[in-house]
């Protein structure tokens, strides 16, 4: 999985996404693509995103970080669980 080479953060510094191709059989392809400049050496994040039901406590240290490593739709969901 390529998540073992990318870190959480709240506020990432790149994007994955995925898509199948039309071979037979099918392939999924993933492509990751930064959101701003990345200085050499500087590590590479994405935002997990999870469901609230396997949500962890984040410590990404972002300003904006959400407490959680869950999706921004979902956040609320935890909330409520816990609050």
């Amino acid at each position: 999985m390529p998540f073992r080479y990318l870190n959480h953060s709240c506020q990432p510094n790149c994007e994955l996404f995925s898509w199948e191709t039309d071979d037979s059989p099918p392939h999924v392809r993933l492509c990751l693509q930064s959101l701003m400049p990345i200085e050499p050496g500087k590590e590479l994040t994405i935002d997990y995103a999870w469901p609230a039901d396997a949500a962890i406590p984040c410590v990404c240290g972002a300003a904006g970080c959400r407490g959680w490593i869950v999706s921004q739709e979902e956040l609320v969901l935890l909330l409520l669980d816990v609050g």
